[in-house]
């Protein structure tokens, strides 16, 4: 075999294996999302959970919870800052629950709510499988702040779903979150969630909610 077999024979392997890192079928993406969301929140697993809201004036707020889920049961139960101490959230199926300690008194709360304060609605907190409520695309692989990332476009099953269109990135080695960005109906970017850390010790996850101009 001369040399410029050989080149082109490389040439080809090289197209092929860019070809099947930017493609993928309608089933594969939706096994990645689903492997993803059981990645990041198995069927039953305790863990827990530090959020930080950026405001557009700069200021942050953040509040440190303890997480527990079997099935479709989750609760979550805020530990600080000092004001929400003690206030559960609660999901069971389709349903989501406060508790607010204060008045012991126990309220249905909608998907679209921000009842915990800050950027993070009920769905961010409660409704932790993706699959269920998007279908997903592929639109290739990007680099993010050094991990390089399948990107996907969410766009909702139906109108009750708290977003209408999200881009996510997820980690090419673990499978795990990295980004998400949230879009109204309208197109416009509602706000960003990020993903800084997650603690192997106790399934534990850190992460930021920015709301955008």
């Amino acid at each position: 075999m001369n040399i410029r077999n050989i080149i082109l024979i490389h040439f080809l392997l090289l197209i092929s294996v860019n070809i099947s890192a930017q493609s993928m079928s309608q089933r594969e993406v939706t096994a990645l999302l689903e492997r993803t969301d059981r990645n990041n929140a198995p069927e039953e697993y305790e863990s827990y959970m530090i959020m930080r809201n950026y405001k557009l004036d700069g200021n942050m707020v953040e509040n440190e919870t303890h997480c527990y889920r079997k099935g479709d049961f989750i609760a979550v139960i805020f530990t600080s800052p000092a004001i929400q101490q003690g206030q559960v959230f609660l999901r069971n199926e389709d349903d989501m629950w406060m508790y607010l300690p204060r008045s012991r008194k126990l309220t249905r709360i909608g998907a679209k709510d921000q009842s915990a304060g800050g950027e993070a609605s009920n769905t961010d907190i409660l409704r932790l499988d993706l699959v269920d409520d998007y279908n997903a695309s592929y639109l290739g692989q990007e680099m993010v702040d050094g991990v390089m990332c399948y990107k996907l476009e969410l766009t909702a099953k139906n109108r009750t779903i708290a977003y209408d269109r999200v881009l996510y990135w997820i980690s090419v080695d673990r499978e795990l979150p990295v980004k998400r960005e949230y879009y109204a109906l309208s197109g416009m970017k509602i706000k960003t969630m990020g993903i800084i850390a997650y603690s192997p010790d106790l399934y534990s996850e850190y992460f930021y909610l920015q709301k955008s101009l």
